[in-house]
């Protein structure tokens, strides 16, 4: 919702999230996004802090309001953005995403949806921290929760009963970079049950750097290879972070254009029949 200061033109989002009879997991996770929250502020690519306020019955967060958000700006592109533009946003995300991880915060559900976007600068901003989990210690980074978009969440974050944090986060952010330069998401059915019985199959991949096979679209070999490295259904094999920031498609370095791509015949196939704007529905533990 909007709010405005009486006898000011100055106008902020307000998150309301309900307490009152609310159970201890609900209310400790609104605490804990309030703590994460705090713990941001000042980075250019996170939404602004304000104020947090507190009643019996809910807590209200207030925040810098932005007109426009990332899906709007993007569905002024037809096919996608032009790989130079999606490499500027794709970086303000890996900045933020480091930001986040140095910090030993997991995003949790990083979607299209999550972030604004600001066209006097063209700078993107995250927001929406109610599924983010902080990390006791840096050098593991194993959760234990059910959180994310369908559309968007790593397998094995469904699967297993404990994973990844960082890598969960990688795998949503190419997602994510599928959908910049395509204007579409890479998966997603409207049939949860049928996701499910998709997301089981990763149990097969366990052993082998298994890759969704993408489809043929008008991508350069460079932007191929990095989608297929983020969206590696096994984790052990998935791309870290600090090697996107050093790939050549988002260094801008062109390879030989006679490389050609390799293609592992062990790769899933990948539907691409879904607008972006397509119903999504969330599964988040505690929303």
């Amino acid at each position: 919702m909007k709010a405005s200061i009486p006898n000011s033109s100055q106008v902020f989002a307000v998150k309301e999230v309900f307490l009152k009879d609310c159970s201890p997991e609900v209310r400790n996770r609104a605490y804990l996004e309030a703590d994460i929250l705090k713990s941001l502020n000042g980075h250019p690519n996170v939404i602004r802090l304000h104020e947090i306020y507190e009643t019996e019955e809910s807590l209200f967060f207030v925040f810098d309001y932005f007109e426009q958000d990332l899906l709007t700006h993007l569905s002024t592109f037809e096919g996608g953005m032009p790989e130079r533009e999606a490499r500027s946003v794709f970086k303000q995300m890996l900045r933020v995403l480091n930001y986040l991880h140095k910090k030993r915060i997991i995003h949790g559900d990083l979607k299209l949806d999550n972030f604004l976007f600001d066209p006097s600068q063209k700078r993107v901003i995250l927001i929406d921290f109610g599924s983010a989990s902080k990390l006791l210690k840096k050098d593991d980074p194993t959760l234990r929760i059910l959180s994310g978009t369908a559309s968007y969440v790593a397998p094995e974050v469904v699967v297993d009963q404990q994973y990844n944090g960082y890598l969960s986060d990688i795998y949503s952010l190419g997602v994510i970079l599928f959908g910049l330069a395509t204007n579409r998401l890479p998966f997603e059915d409207e049939d949860s049950v049928y996701y499910y019985s998709w997301v089981e199959n990763y149990l097969d991949s366990l052993n082998c750097p298994t890759t969704r096979m993408l489809p043929p679209v008008p991508l350069s070999p460079e932007l191929l290879e990095l989608l297929e490295k983020m969206l590696c259904l096994n984790p052990k094999f998935r791309i870290p972070l600090k090697k996107i920031k050093k790939d050549p498609w988002v260094k801008c370095v062109r390879k030989d254009p006679s490389t050609n791509l390799k293609i592992r015949s062990q790769r899933m196939s990948l539907r691409i029949d879904s607008p972006l704007k397509s119903r999504k529905w969330s599964f988040a533990l505690f929303k």
